[in-house]
Parts: structure tokens; C-alpha cells; sequence
């Protein structure tokens, strides 16, 4: 227990306080409480290096997205180092938000997969339990707008 925290403990100040002032929610480094990540230390460590590493792409989309959320192994942090980047954007403005994904996943050293939504069909998705919907509930919330936060303890 005491390797854990000393872990977490040397990780936290590594987190640049920018990150977690962004207007909006990035979520996973904001909300994650001290208890979370002492049960999972390794896979909690990969997700926050993830969503490092794609802090830059996150702000640069978080003007045209309603919602981002981070999918796959990496979601779940089992990832290697190789495997790839999955997201899922709901955003108004999918040609704009393809582009800036196009323009960074060049500087990435794994492959990026990324699906969008539109908000009505992200919302029609989820309310009919749709097969995407696990796309739009079980990934991590990386950021999502400040009229569209909701409960995270759901």
C-alpha cells in the first residue's frame, strides 16, 4: 500500500496545472479520487499518460466537440505502447474535428481511430441501447462540454 501511494504521490505533481484548468471538464485527470487510483495504479498511470499525450489534440478540439471520450485499451489501460488510439468525438462539426485528427495523428507514434457523432445521433444511440452505444458509455471521458456535464458517479 505504501509503494502505491508513493507512486501516485510522485505522479500527481507531474500533471501540468493547465490541463486540469481547461474550461469544460477533463474529466479523467480532474475527477479520478486518491482511493480509484490506489486499486489500479499501472492501469490508472497509462490512462493519465494517454490523456497527456493527447492533451494537445483534446484542446484543440474541445471548441467543436461536445463530448470526447478515450476507447478501447487504452480506455482501459492495458494497453502497449504500439497499440492504437481510440476515441469517440460528438461534435456538430465533423469535417473540422477529421481535420485537426488528421493534422495531429501524424505526430503520434501509434495509429489513431477515431469515431464521431452527431449529438442526435449520439443521443439517439444511447436512449435505444443501441450496439454503438458502448462506444458513447464504457470509454473515459476525456472532455466534455460544461452545459453537457452530468453525474460521473453514474
Amino acid at each position: 500500500m505504501q509503494l502505491k501511494k508513493t507512486l501516485i504521490n510522485r505522479f500527481l505533481p507531474l500533471i501540468d496545472k493547465k490541463i486540469l484548468s481547461l474550461q469544460g471538464a477533463f474529466y479523467y485527470l480532474q475527477n479520478q479520487n486518491l482511493e480509484k487510483m490506489l486499486n489500479s495504479p499501472v492501469q490508472n498511470l497509462r490512462i493519465s499518460k494517454t490523456a497527456i499525450t493527447l492533451a494537445p489534440l483534446i484542446f484543440s478540439l474541445a471548441p467543436y466537440a461536445k463530448k470526447i471520450l478515450l476507447n478501447g485499451s487504452r480506455g482501459k489501460g492495458i494497453n502497449r505502447n504500439n497499440d492504437v488510439y481510440e476515441l469517440t468525438v460528438v461534435s456538430n462539426h465533423a469535417t473540422t474535428v477529421r481535420q485537426m485528427i488528421k493534422k495531429y495523428s501524424i505526430k503520434l507514434n501509434s495509429p489513431l481511430r477515431v469515431e464521431i457523432f452527431h449529438p442526435t445521433e449520439a443521443f439517439r444511440i444511447e436512449s435505444q441501447n443501441m450496439p454503438q452505444s458502448d462506444l458513447l458509455s464504457s470509454g473515459i471521458v476525456l472532455w466534455q462540454s460544461p452545459n453537457q456535464i452530468i453525474d460521473l458517479e453514474k
